[in-house]
Order: structure tokens, then C-alpha cells, then sequence
């Protein structure tokens, strides 16, 4: 009975940590989207330059991005 019960108690740590997880990526995408949306003028902007260029954006953090321009 005691194995059956740690395993319960196993499963449920586990579950908690996973439902934890989901809500940090959660998270993490609805921030990823905020930034996009920040930059999209900027982003649709350069892909209109051309279709040899390549637009790069770096999230740092919520507060702080680097949008970066390449070619082909």
C-alpha cells in the first residue's frame, strides 16, 4: 500500500509541475505575441524592401528587443 501511495504521490508532483509548465509557456507566448505586435509595422516594412532580405527579430525581454536585417 505504501509503494501505491507514493507512486499517487509521484503522479500528482508531476501533474502539478506540467500544468505549471503550460501556464509559463502560456505565458511566454502570449509575451512573444505583445512584441510581434510591436514591431509588426516595422517587420512588414522591411519585407516589403525585397524579397533577398531576411528580417530577424531577438526578444530579450519583455522590454527589449533587437530587430535585425539581413540579405540572401
Amino acid at each position: 500500500m505504501g509503494a501505491a501511495l507514493q507512486r499517487s504521490d509521484d503522479e500528482d508532483e508531476f501533474n502539478q509541475e506540467l500544468d505549471r509548465l503550460h501556464r509559463v509557456g502560456d505565458e511566454l507566448d502570449w509575451e512573444n505575441q505583445r512584441v510581434l505586435k510591436l514591431y509588426e509595422n516595422e517587420i512588414l516594412a522591411l519585407q516589403n524592401l525585397g524579397s533577398d532580405l531576411v528580417v530577424t527579430l531577438v526578444v530579450n525581454s519583455p522590454d527589449s528587443a533587437e530587430l535585425g536585417i539581413s540579405s540572401i
